[in-house]
């Protein structure tokens, strides 16, 4: 079970890599950490400016509804050069993903 798991959050890792960087690669994460309740992503960011960052906000959460499982609550902007990736319970993401490959 613990490989299982390991391996759906290398998944969302990988996603959210994709996600930030766009489909170019632009290496725009600078980190990524967890939050200490373990219930959010942190990615740190390189400085954009506001409008290019609104339109990565609103490009990732129209590429997360094409995701066969959207495993976060929400995508909020923190601060200037982080965006926190909420994760959902981690039961609900295993059920959903379970769901899906049947």
């Amino acid at each position: 079970m613990e490989q299982q798991e390991n391996n759906l959050y290398q998944q969302i890792i990988a996603g959210i890599y994709q996600l930030v960087n766009g489909e170019g690669g632009g290496n725009r994460i600078v980190g990524m950490s967890v939050d200490s309740d373990d219930n959010a992503i942190i990615v740190q960011h390189v400085e954009m400016s506001e409008h290019f960052r609104q339109s990565l906000m609103d490009d990732i959460k129209e590429q997360i509804s094409e995701w066969r499982v959207n495993p976060f609550s929400e995508i909020t902007p923190e601060g200037k050069n982080k965006i926190k990736f909420w994760l959902l319970p981690e039961n609900e993401i295993e059920k959903a993903y379970k769901q899906q490959s049947l």
